[in-house]
Order: C-alpha cells, then structure tokens, then sequence
C-alpha cells in the first residue's frame, strides 16, 4: 500500500539529486537539515535515503533535546522542537557514505520583551558539526 506523503517526499528529494547533482555535473549531498514536520523519527533519513539513493541517517539520536544557549539555564530539557512539546521537527541527516560524524545542537530562538522571553517560533535552531571522511 502506498502512503502519499511517503511517495510525494521521496520524489521531491529524487528531483533535488537530479537537479544539483546531474544537471549541475555531479556531486554529493552531505547533509540535509531543516524543518520537515515529519510523521515520525525515520521519515526523513528514510525518504532521503530513499530519494537520493544513498543511506542517511538522523544526527540526533531519539530522546530528550537539550538546547545549548542561554536560554536553557541549569540544562533545561526540552522533549520535542515544536510548541506542544510531542514530535522533532527540526532535523539534520547526513550522508553515512561521506561524513564520519555529525554533532547536532540546538539552540533556542528566543527574544527578550518586558524582560520576560517571547518566542520568534515554535521551532529551534541547528547547529551542526560535520566531520567528513
């Protein structure tokens, strides 16, 4: 049985491999990061994978999210990226055929108003650290 969002996304990454990496003359994604509302934790790295012909995996083992900035004093543990707290959004895959490693941060998109703090989104920010092989 086909799932339609499963399919619309391996073709939308299927088409970005045949944009950049055929028509531009070759290459390789390494990484791939965003935010991708996904349905559950393998989605991307397994429509990526799927899509660009390659095996990509999620940089961020499943579990507790700890931002890395100011705004997570005493190491605050947040359980998910988006305002109700109950699925990642925001991801980072990588390409386990060219990077060695992946160190995956997140940082928190916060705005001091009346010296209390307002969110920009409900989403956080990505930091990566990409080792290559």
């Amino acid at each position: 049985m086909l799932n339609p969002e499963r399919e619309a996304a391996i073709k939308f990454y299927n088409n970005i491999g045949t944009q950049l990496l055929t028509a531009a003359g070759g290459g390789v994604i390494d990484v791939v990061m965003g935010d991708t509302n996904q349905p559950s934790e393998i989605f991307s790295p397994s429509v990526i994978s799927k899509g660009l012909a390659g095996d990509f995996r999620d940089g961020h083992a499943s579990g507790a999210i700890t931002a890395t900035d100011t705004w997570s004093p005493g190491g605050v543990v947040h359980h998910g990226t988006n305002s109700v707290n109950n699925q990642k959004f925001d991801v980072a895959v990588y390409n386990k055929s060219t990077v060695a490693k992946l160190s995956v941060r997140y940082i928190t998109q916060l705005s001091v108003i009346s010296h209390k703090a307002a969110a920009y989104t409900d989403h956080m920010g990505l930091l990566v650290k990409v080792e290559k092989k």
